[in-house]
């Protein structure tokens, strides 16, 4: 049954892809996708959620919407409704602050509702997934980034500027071998994302000389790094490339030292799994990190699965963003 009386738009800002549905509050009647802008100004990804959104409305001759919800990448500034220092979106020039929130409020004179994704994420899996019924749960995104959505006690938790849920920044290596996009070093990200896997990948090549050398990931890249890829590592490691699977083994440990942070920090009843790395891997990605996460838990390990929404999960979380927002609850 539809939770609000008029459609409402389901935004997904992503940093390879934007998605914007109609939705009635409680399913997804309609949606469209195409990579995401490459910025030049700092209104560029706004007006591409307006020209989307105006795309899906005349298509369905839809008049009035209720409100807007986007799940977007971060880090955010839930005040303002602005995105900062965002370490994935491509950019032809430094753009520190994005807008969001104020451009599309005054195009479609509608209140627009703006969470990270990731958040929005675990809101989704609350509302529509197998987290309804659940007072304590966490969404975990491996995919061109990582991050998270927590709720505790049925509360959606925020942080002071909408950015407590920034779990793929977690310091995972104290030597700091590797740079995140973010800046920072030894973050979880930086290691075990769809950005991170080939930076670490030249990391353990470097120590492996004679490994990497004999692999089929060589072979396939001619031994140039700069063209190894996830999807390189991760099927190379199907076939049984000694070098690809070492890769896919260490990213699986660190994972689990990630999971198992989370764990000990919002003791969690379900952790649900999205993202292209998952998505794509379950095989190479659930078993690592249920082997070895109890090695460094504290808390009870809850159960770990991917999130049945898939790929849709970012836009039932725009859904849910809208919904909220219009109950005040966000």
């Amino acid at each position: 049954m539809p939770y609000v009386d008029r459609f409402t738009i389901s935004v997904d800002i992503g940093a390879t892809n934007i998605r914007v549905a109609l939705t009635d509050g409680a399913r997804l009647i309609d949606k469209i996708m195409e990579p995401t802008v490459r910025l030049r100004d700092s209104l560029d990804l706004a007006m591409q959620v307006i020209r989307l959104s105006r795309i899906i409305i005349g298509k369905h001759r839809v008049e009035g919407i209720a409100a807007i919800g986007i799940a977007t990448i971060g880090p955010m500034d839930m005040r303002t409704g602005e995105l900062f220092n965002v370490a994935n979106l491509a950019m032809e020039t430094r753009i520190d602050r994005i807008p969001l929130k104020k451009p599309i409020e005054d195009e479609f004179d509608t209140p627009v509702f703006m969470i990270n994704d990731a958040s929005a994420a675990a809101l989704a899996e609350h509302m529509f997934g197998i987290g309804v019924g659940l007072a304590n749960l966490v969404y975990i995104t491996l995919s061109t980034g990582i991050g998270g959505g927590v709720i505790v006690d049925n509360k959606l938790i925020k942080g002071k500027d909408g950015n407590a849920h920034e779990v793929g920044h977690i310091v995972v290596d104290i030597e700091e071998r590797l740079i995140c996009g973010c800046g920072g070093r030894g973050h979880w990200e930086a290691y075990c994302s769809g950005s991170g896997i080939p930076k670490y990948t030249r990391l353990i090549a470097e120590s492996e000389k004679d490994l990497w050398s004999s692999s089929l990931l060589y072979q396939e890249t001619g031994g140039c790094l700069d063209r190894v890829t996830s999807k390189h590592v991760y099927d190379l490691a199907r076939r049984g490339d000694r070098f690809s699977m070492k890769i896919v083994e260490s990213v699986g440990r660190i994972n689990a030292m990630g999971f198992a942070s989370v764990i000990n920090v919002y003791d969690p009843e379900l952790i649900t799994v999205g993202g292209s790395i998952a998505f794509y891997n379950p095989d190479l990605t659930l078993p690592y990190i249920e082997r070895w996460v109890g090695r460094y838990t504290v808390n009870r390990v809850p159960r770990i699965t991917i999130t049945p929404l898939g790929a849709d999960i970012g836009l039932y979380g725009g859904m849910a963003a809208a919904v909220k927002g219009l109950k005040g609850e966000i």
